[in-house]
């Protein structure tokens, strides 16, 4: 018990934040907006703090070079111009991409097309996964044709990408892992259990998919056997993508307000869940990774006297 408080304070008997199991992110105050805040009522903290944050984001916006401001004002307008067509003419959208998706159901060899384009993007840096997925939903609905597509093609697409990236570009999956500190996290987690239910943990944490299968590849210890039952563990996720995609087609195809309202909430529902269970996965296995090291920082000292 002396040993864990000599552990935890300093030589005048101070509070060590290193060594103690508490997070320096939580005990960390700034002095200034505490005594601000403190005689404030919540709306009035929650308007300090928006007012607060809006004024470093803007802060470090200026302080980026002239060609990362017109890129990051570009992609804003662009998305805000996308997004008020779509509002406007959403019914018009939606009944063209009806008949579009009718079309593509009737094609014979569409199944191999979408499952070549899953297989492609699974390499990195490819993006546009999660798009793929909810178009075979939009064609082909909750069926096991949509969820036999996604699955051989996430599944052969990903350890086709590890194979490759461990043997051929093994040095650019090794920048790949320090690109992100999610990935460097999550990394060395892996360096301590690789097991498949691990791999299958860390394949369901919202990191880019593509750049996870290379990522991946760079990491010491991982098989290609674990790898490719931790994807094949992980393929009832497709099932999510099918839902959304069949909940927009029937929003265009409906006429009922109260069915339109209710596929918006089941798409919204749906999406919230996938991201939530992803982002409690990566939090759980981040704070898990958290508590090994300071375990491990603990416990050298004491290993050391022996």
């Amino acid at each position: 018990m002396a040993g864990r408080h000599e552990a935890e304070t300093g030589p005048q008997g101070a509070f060590n934040l290193n060594n103690s199991g508490l997070s320096n992110d939580l005990l960390y105050l700034d002095d200034e907006d505490f005594l601000d805040e403190y005689p404030m009522t919540a709306r009035q903290r929650f308007l300090h703090r928006l007012e607060r944050n809006g004024k470093r984001i803007w802060k470090k916006f200026m302080e980026l070079p002239l060609w990362k401001q017109i890129t990051i004002v570009a992609f804003c307008s662009t998305v805000s111009t996308l997004g008020l067509v779509a509002v406007t003419f959403h019914h018009k959208i939606l009944q063209h991409i009806i008949k579009f998706s009718n079309e593509l159901y009737a094609l014979w060899y569409m199944p191999l097309v979408f499952f070549l384009l899953i297989f492609v993007v699974s390499f990195p840096p490819m993006v546009g996964f999660s798009l793929l997925c909810t178009s075979v939903g939009l064609v082909y609905g909750v069926s096991l044709q949509g969820w036999v597509i996604i699955s051989l093609g996430t599944v052969l697409g990903s350890i086709a990408s590890f194979v490759v990236f461990k043997t051929v570009l093994h040095s650019y999956a090794e920048r790949l892992v320090r690109l992100n500190d999610k990935f460097d996290a999550l990394a060395s987690i892996l360096r301590d259990n690789n097991s498949y239910w691990i791999i299958a943990l860390i394949k369901l944490c919202p990191v880019p998919y593509s750049l996870t299968n290379g990522a991946m590849a760079g990491i010491y210890g991982i098989s290609v056997r674990n790898f490719s039952i931790a994807q094949v563990l992980t393929t009832p996720k497709s099932v999510m993508y099918l839902f959304i995609g069949s909940r927009i087609k029937n929003i265009g195809e409906s006429e009922s307000s109260f069915t339109v309202f209710f596929d918006i909430i089941s798409i919204f529902m749906a999406v919230s869940i996938l991201v939530g269970t992803a982002s409690l996965l990566y939090y759980k296995t981040s704070r898990r990774y958290q508590e090994l090291q300071r375990r491990n920082e603990y416990l050298l000292p004491l290993t050391a006297n022996i």
